[in-house]
């Protein structure tokens, strides 16, 4: 098969291209981000209260309690949606990292 360059002829076009699909590319991401986040905070911080709260066997940060894996998970998890979302409200806000290409990224 033949190669088919299909980037645009010039970087101005794709820029242009890129800044009018951003709206639509990026905002959707940032609502994603932050309903995960919001989910995962209720869960999260639900159930490690609840194991906290337990009277036969509470809960403490101990490397041989598989509750620690499931909450380092979760909580990293959360994080990462976290930043996610404010990544994208400074790039939609502020300004800044808008010559990033989130499609690498993605």
């Amino acid at each position: 098969l033949k190669h088919r360059d299909l980037r645009f002829a010039n970087r101005e076009d794709e820029a242009a291209f890129r800044k009018s699909n951003e709206e639509q590319s990026v905002v959707p991401v940032g609502v994603g981000s932050a309903f995960a986040a919001i989910t995962l905070s209720f869960v999260v911080l639900g159930n490690y209260g609840q194991e906290c709260r337990r009277q036969d066997a509470p809960y403490n940060w101990a490397m041989d309690d598989p509750r620690t894996a499931s909450f380092f998970a979760g909580f990293s998890s959360m994080a990462l949606f976290g930043i996610s979302f404010l990544l994208v409200l400074i790039r939609m806000r502020v300004g800044y990292m808008l010559v990033g290409n989130l499609e690498q990224m993605a």
